[in-house]
Order: C-alpha cells, then sequence, then structure tokens
C-alpha cells in the first residue's frame, strides 16, 4: 500500500494507540460520537466514532427540531434554532441536525478543513 492509501483507510473504532497511563485517546468528536454509540443512538448502526469530526456531530439529526426553547435561551438569541447561552460570538452551524446517521457514516468523506460541502456519496 502506499502512503495515500493508508491514509484514507477509515479510522476503526477498535485501533488503540499507545497513551499516558494507557488511557484511551479520544478527539472531542469522537468522544462524544462514542458516548452516542454506547447510549444507542446510533440504533445498532456500525459507525466509527474515530470518523467523526465536530460538524459531523452537530449535522447528524439526532436533536428534537421540535424543542421549545426555555425563555433563558430564547433571551439569549431568539433567532437560532438550537440554544447558545453566552459567548462573544454566535454560533453558525450550516446544516445542523440534517443528517440522519447511516450505515458506516464518514468513512468515505474527504476530511480537509477546507471542505465545506459533503458530498451526497459519502
Amino acid at each position: 500500500m502506499s502512503l495515500l492509501d493508508i491514509v484514507a483507510m477509515p479510522e476503526k473504532d477498535s485501533y488503540h494507540y499507545n497513551s499516558y497511563g494507557g488511557m484511551p485517546v479520544f478527539t472531542p468528536a469522537s468522544f462524544i460520537a462514542s458516548a452516542l454509540k454506547v447510549y444507542g443512538v446510533f440504533h445498532g448502526t456500525e459507525v466509527n466514532a474515530a470518523e467523526f469530526t465536530v460538524k459531523d456531530i452537530y449535522q447528524l439529526q439526532i436533536y428534537d427540531a421540535s424543542f421549545d426553547k426555555p425563555d433563558r435561551c430564547n433571551e439569549a438569541d431568539y433567532s437560532l434554532e438550537f440554544c447558545q447561552l453566552f459567548g462573544t460570538y454566535r454560533l453558525e452551524l450550516p446544516g445542523y441536525n440534517t443528517i440522519h446517521p447511516y450505515e458506516y457514516m464518514n468513512e468515505w468523506c474527504p476530511n480537509a478543513f477546507e471542505n465545506k460541502i459533503r458530498p451526497s456519496d459519502c
């Protein structure tokens, strides 16, 4: 295999890396995806949490779209479809709550910071 082939291979959750103290190593997004997986959010769909980015987490269609935001959220920013209570800048989450989890999700998606559009076949 070439180095490019190796880098393009989906990372499996079963891969373990040496870390200080033998603790599991996660990115923030893979930690959240792993927790969602443990709590059954993916309903038995085979996904590898290691392949998730922060964008993939907020785009998952798992959030209650009919969520009645508390007054505190509306006071902070009534125009958002999610609740942001504080911060100097408004979060912009393009595609928030739009992608239904599917088998082997994100394993064939390009993963570069400049990718702003998710191809439909990944």
